[in-house]
């Protein structure tokens, strides 16, 4: 929300997007993550 909102995380959302992935394959199985869900939501300004 942050990030979407313009504010500066120092977090790579596209990197912890690929980290869940990951831990789901790894894993076998689907998480919880609501990251995976919604991902990055790109707004149009008007």
């Amino acid at each position: 929300m942050l990030h979407e909102m313009g504010f500066e995380t120092g977090v790579d959302l596209e990197r912890v997007i690929e980290a869940a992935r990951a831990a789901q394959n790894i894993l076998g199985r689907p998480l919880g993550s609501h990251v995976l869900t919604a991902g990055p939501v790109e707004w149009q300004r008007g």
